[in-house]
């Protein structure tokens, strides 16, 4: 592919400019093509080496990717990244994330190291690895000094493998802890709502609810700072007149906050709930009680546990089905007790909550 050192091909697309030149056929020089960009924005044109590092890299990126796999004689390839997003402010990362499906089509593949959330997609933890250096204690800030003369120590382990093993090892997989961050919307702030007493509590019900039985009713579900935690909400619901009501474990701590709400808050009884109201098996038990022994099986196996799994365990594997909105087959007991739970709530809200049928795609 050769041109006149005077010819010039140009082109414009979505903004972009390029233009290529390469030598006469007849001048004896080696056959080179040169392909210069140059972006325009409005009336302003920009050479690519003006634009940001983050910009340029992103550029080079999909260029060498993109553009490679959509060529006709393009192989089977498959690419590596080391840590792509680190020149990306976090919009860009995540626009990066999802260009790599368009990449990784046929029997391309795609392999890359991250410590960003903005590039974690909890639809691919089945294929995820943690990297661990054994000879390195990333929760220790004096490790580096006293383990100086240890030797390199790498491990690759599937990500439910090793989160099963090393559940409080949370350093390693804490992008993962922070995609998986599933946090009311602040709209929810002015919607009818039930109080709970944490992010656990948040993200079993509201999985239950949505995902497993599909609830319709449209009231939020809050996470406050425990049993104890809820008076700076109870404060700003009742002075926006928002309907709210609250719902507790049914241990010795929920037992006691309900009565302070009540007594302090002037709350009424239809207003303050415990498990024991939402059904009776559940009388002095905690949320996590309202999973069977059959769904903490499922829990365990998915997690490749080899005991019980522990409560931050169950609010992870909740977590991460609830961000998929993947249906576990879960017990009818579950499903009972949550059924029960929103009708219980809905009613107390003066709500006409409604289930529709369950999804028909094939539980995991």
């Amino acid at each position: 592919m050769a041109f006149s050192s005077s010819r010039k091909a140009e082109g414009r697309q979505k903004g972009l400019v390029n233009r290529i030149q390469g030598p006469c056929q007849d001048s004896g020089e080696s056959k080179k093509v040169y392909v210069d960009f140059s972006l325009k924005d409005g009336t302003s044109q920009y050479d690519l080496s003006e634009r940001s590092l983050g910009f340029r890299w992103f550029f080079s990126f999909l260029l060498f990717t993109l553009y490679r796999v959509s060529a006709k004689q393009a192989g089977p390839t498959l690419f590596l990244l080391d840590e792509p997003a680190s020149n990306l402010h976090s919009r860009a990362q995540m626009q990066l994330l999802e260009s790599l499906p368009k990449i990784a089509t046929g029997s391309n593949q795609i392999m890359y190291s991250t410590h960003s959330h903005y590039m974690i997609n909890p639809e691919w933890l089945d294929q995820a690895f943690i990297v661990s250096n054994s000879a390195i204690d990333y929760d220790d800030v004096t490790e580096t000094s006293k383990n100086k003369n240890r030797h390199t120590d790498v491990h690759v382990d599937k990500y439910r493998t090793f989160v099963g093993k090393n559940p409080d090892k949370t350093t390693y997989f804490q992008p993962v802890l922070d995609k998986l961050d599933v946090s009311p919307s602040k709209i929810d702030l002015v919607r009818p709502s039930v109080l709970v007493e944490g992010k656990g509590d948040y993200i079993v019900l509201e999985y239950g609810r949505r995902v497993v039985i599909g609830a319709e009713s449209e009231y939020a579900i809050v996470p406050t700072r425990g049993a104890a935690g809820m008076d700076e909400l109870v404060g700003l619901f009742l002075g926006w007149g928002v309907p709210f009501v609250i719902c507790l474990d049914d241990d010795q701590a929920g037992v006691a906050a309900k009565g302070v709400y009540i007594k302090e808050w002037g709350l009424s009884e239809s207003r303050v709930f415990t498990l024991k109201d939402v059904d009776l098996s559940l009388s002095g038990k905690r949320i996590e009680d309202l999973l069977e022994g059959s769904d903490l099986d499922a829990v365990r196996d998915v997690m490749s546990l080899t005991s019980r799994p522990t409560k931050s365990q169950i609010q992870l594997f909740f977590s991460e089905k609830l961000a998929r909105r993947e249906r576990v087959s879960l017990s009818e007991g579950f499903q009972s007790k949550v059924r029960s739970f929103d009708r219980l709530i809905s009613r107390a809200l003066n709500l006409e909550g409604s289930v529709r049928p369950t999804p028909s795609a094939p539980a995991s």
